[in-house]
C-alpha cells in the first residue's frame, strides 16, 4: 500500500482506492468479506451525501433562500453547505441588533472569568451554534487568502497572539460582513478593511 497510496491519500476513500481494496479482497478469505462490506458503507454514504447535497442545492434556488444565498457566496469561504446552514439556522439577520449578539448566538465570544478586579478572558463559550462557529472558523481559514484586508489583519493580529487565536477575531470580522452582506442587500467587496 505504501508504494501505491500515501497516507493523505487513504483519509478519502477515493474510487482508485475503493478499486485497489476491492483487488485485495480475493487474496484473503477472511478479511475479503471485511474489505466487500467497507468498501460497500462508503459506497453507500457516499450516494447518501450526493443527494443531500442536490436537496440543500435546491433549497438554495428556492424563492425564500436564493437571493441570500446569492449574496453569501460572495463572501470567501463561503460555499454552498455553509451559506444554506447560515440561512436556515440564523433566520432573519436583523433580529440580531449588534454583532455582539449574534456573536453569542453562534458562539464566538470567550468565557469571562472575575473577581475584584481582575478580569481573565478564557477559551471560547461551549454554548451557541456549534457548527455554525466551526463553519465561520474554517471559512476565516479561506477568507485570509482571498481578501487582502483580512489577511493584513490577520498578520497584524499573529504578532500579538497565537494563530488559532488570531483566526477567531478574524472569524468574528467575517461574521460582521456576512451579516452586512445579508442586512443590507449588498455582495461582499474584498480588500474594504473594517
Amino acid at each position: 500500500m505504501a508504494e501505491r497510496f500515501t497516507t493523505a491519500q487513504t483519509r478519502y476513500w477515493s474510487r482508485p482506492y475503493t478499486d485497489w481494496l476491492l483487488s485485495l479482497s480475493g487474496a484473503d478469505p477472511m478479511v475479503g468479506p471485511h474489505i466487500d462490506n467497507y468498501v460497500r458503507i462508503v459506497n453507500n454514504l457516499r450516494k447518501e451525501l450526493l443527494g443531500i447535497n442536490r436537496q440543500v442545492r435546491e433549497l438554495s434556488r428556492t424563492s425564500r433562500y436564493k437571493d441570500s444565498y446569492n449574496l453569501l457566496v460572495t463572501v470567501p469561504g463561503i460555499g454552498l453547505m455553509s451559506a444554506m446552514a447560515f440561512l436556515t439556522q440564523l433566520g432573519d439577520f436583523t433580529r440580531f441588533k449588534r454583532l455582539d449578539e449574534l456573536c453569542n448566538y453562534v458562539g464566538l465570544v470567550p468565557r469571562m472569568y472575575g473577581s475584584g478586579d481582575k478580569m481573565v478572558v478564557g477559551k471560547l463559550i461551549n454554548r451557541g451554534r456549534k457548527e455554525l462557529k466551526i463553519m465561520l472558523i474554517e471559512a476565516s481559514w479561506v477568507a485570509i487568502r482571498q481578501d487582502p484586508a483580512l489577511m493584513a489583519k490577520f498578520n497584524e493580529l499573529i504578532k500579538k497572539m497565537p494563530k488559532n487565536k488570531a483566526i477567531i477575531r478574524i472569524a468574528r470580522k467575517l461574521l460582521n460582513r456576512i451579516r452586512y452582506v445579508i442586512v443590507h442587500r449588498k455582495e461582499y467587496v474584498t480588500g474594504v478593511v473594517s
